[in-house]
């Protein structure tokens, strides 16, 4: 397990990489986040924040994957197939002082990651809270990316050992 502490808005977590073989309660899966190739490239979003992955928030009754699938869906305007779970960056709120349990999440929730493939593009209408979209190598992510982080790093090279 691979961990860094960073802070999220005023507030500091603890993240840690997990492999795919590490079994998570799926009711603590906040949110889930895809690695989506394309020709060689990797689907990336703008939106407020910056570039990002896609994905988001999970609903009540949605699985990780479903998460996954409307999320692309809804920021990027494209289908994917051959989703595969990569792993999960373990979010871990005990070194916030102010965690509680109204904060909106659990005190160690989890975001999954997943590679898939891009199988239909649709023409891009900026809806939601995404500006655009594009296909960048995967050599311009870790750059291009709003707050990459090295906790990311170990998603990234699970998904270039899938598609290799």
């Amino acid at each position: 397990m691979t961990a860094q502490t960073v802070t999220w808005g005023e507030h500091q977590v603890r993240l840690s990489w997990l492999d795919k073989h590490y079994e998570v309660d799926t009711r603590l899966i906040t949110s889930c986040h895809g690695y989506c190739w394309h020709m060689d490239n990797i689907l990336v979003i703008e939106n407020s924040r910056g570039c990002e992955l896609p994905g988001g928030h999970r609903e009540v009754q949605e699985t990780p994957e479903e998460c996954l699938i409307r999320e692309v869906i809804e920021e990027a305007c494209l289908y994917i197939k051959n989703i595969e779970l990569l792993g999960y960056i373990q979010v871990d709120h005990s070194v916030n002082t102010t965690w509680t349990k109204q904060s909106g999440y659990p005190k160690v929730g989890y975001i999954a990651f997943f590679n898939s493939e891009v199988s239909r593009v649709l023409p891009f209408e900026p809806r939601f809270e995404t500006h655009t979209r594009h296909f960048i190598s995967v050599n311009e992510l870790t750059t291009s990316h709003h707050e990459w982080l090295n906790v990311y790093d170990y998603s990234l090279l699970a998904s270039q050992q899938v598609m290799a």
